[in-house]
């Protein structure tokens, strides 16, 4: 894999963690004040912390290993 195809994936995997954030917080906040934060929510908020630490490991590797 070359460096703009590692660029382009860890900037789509960034793109879609910020969608599910957005997601989930717009869902949150729709809901009523006294319901509690529901599973779907909450799995948004979970995947796009996941896609943001796959973002920083994929930082990691290519600072770890210059071509």
């Amino acid at each position: 894999m070359t460096g703009s195809n590692i660029s382009s994936v860890k900037r789509v995997l960034h793109e879609i963690a910020t969608h599910a954030y957005n997601l989930g917080m717009g869902l949150q906040n729709a809901a009523p004040p006294e319901a509690k934060v529901g599973s779907s929510i909450q799995y948004l908020k979970d995947v796009s912390v996941q896609l943001n630490d796959t973002c920083n490991k994929i930082d990691e590797l290519i600072s770890n290993n210059p071509k």
